[in-house]
């Protein structure tokens, strides 16, 4: 009868034991191993999945594992200066103190590129008329004294990939050219004649950028591009009827030609951003993202798999 009391004994010791090791195992804190990202959790783009998030952006979420912090402040693309992006991201390097930035815009080239230097400086010196947050971001990297890169796929990539799918080349510099519009709008604002004529000297100049980008044999026409914009949207061009929700990724809800076309780029563009950032956490233990906050809101069940829940701020 006692060794059978000595039995149980050891018996409970050793479950006891075993829970323990596997309450430890399901709670253990996270070790500095390399950080890996599985970008085929990022969603589809959807109004519906944007109306699930609920800070409105600008904002600021801040995700830990270990030692390592992504920050990922979720932008609305604005131009000029003392906009509440811009203080967004202001707050960004102060709270945070980040040792690497990866920013929305341009194709990745190198870290830290010269070109992007001059640009962000030049922006700077006009009070960032005309120059998106990426400029903004650059210039307190500068100050800063961070390294900062691109997070955009190049220029072949996209090429490459969408030539698989059996789109031509013409469709996609007419794509390319259509997706400037809501930029300059949103920087100049409110429509009126002058603008207009400034709008369609800014297309020909973006048509001539899109055709030399994806090595045309000659530069695309506005009479050519307004062709096949009517084409493939089943409606005659016009500068006013261009918004954000023409160019936007989204395919669930009676898509357009341009919504499908902006689909297919964005999964490239997400494929490339997710592995930037991969890869910069697991060489810098605090890693700055400014993205528009669509990209955000699809990334998020990929980052909670690794992470777990954010920290979100917002200064609104």
């Amino acid at each position: 009868m006692q060794l059978n009391k000595y039995s149980l004994c050891a018996v409970m010791l050793f479950i006891i034991n075993l829970s323990g090791c596997a309450y430890f195992e399901k709670y253990k804190t996270p070790t500095n191993e390399d950080i890996h990202l599985d970008s085929s959790l990022v969603q589809n783009y959807s109004q519906t999945l944007e109306y699930q998030e609920y800070l409105k952006a600008p904002f600021i979420s801040s995700y830990n594992y270990g030692d390592k912090n992504l920050i990922y402040l979720a932008a609305v693309h604005t131009d000029g200066s003392g906009n509440t992006t811009h203080h967004t991201i202001e707050k960004a390097f102060k709270d945070f103190n980040p040792k690497f930035l990866i920013v929305e815009g341009s194709a990745f080239t190198i870290i830290s590129d010269p070109d992007d230097v001059t640009y962000a400086n030049n922006c700077l010196k006009n009070n960032f008329m005309n120059c998106s947050e990426d400029a903004y971001a650059i210039t307190l990297a500068i100050k800063a004294n961070i390294p900062f890169s691109y997070g955009e796929p190049s220029d072949a990539a996209i090429h490459s990939t969408l030539k698989k799918r059996l789109i031509t080349d013409d469709e996609l510099i007419a794509f390319f050219a259509l997706r400037n519009i809501p930029q300059w709008k949103r920087a100049n604002i409110k429509p009126n004649p002058e603008l207009m004529a400034s709008w369609k000297k800014k297309l020909v100049e973006a048509l001539a950028r899109a055709s030399k980008k994806f090595r045309a044999t000659t530069i695309m026409s506005e009479t050519k591009f307004k062709k096949i914009y009517k084409a493939k949207m089943g409606e005659d061009f016009r500068f006013i009827d261009i918004t954000d929700d023409t160019i936007n990724p989204q395919i669930d809800h009676e898509p357009k030609w341009s919504n499908k076309m902006a689909h297919i780029v964005d999964i490239l563009r997400e494929q490339f951003l997710v592995k930037q950032i991969e890869m910069r956490l697991n060489k810098y233990d605090k890693v700055l993202v400014v993205y528009g906050a669509a990209h955000l809101i699809k990334q998020r069940p990929m980052f909670k798999k690794v992470f777990g829940e954010s920290a979100d701020i917002s200064i609104h």
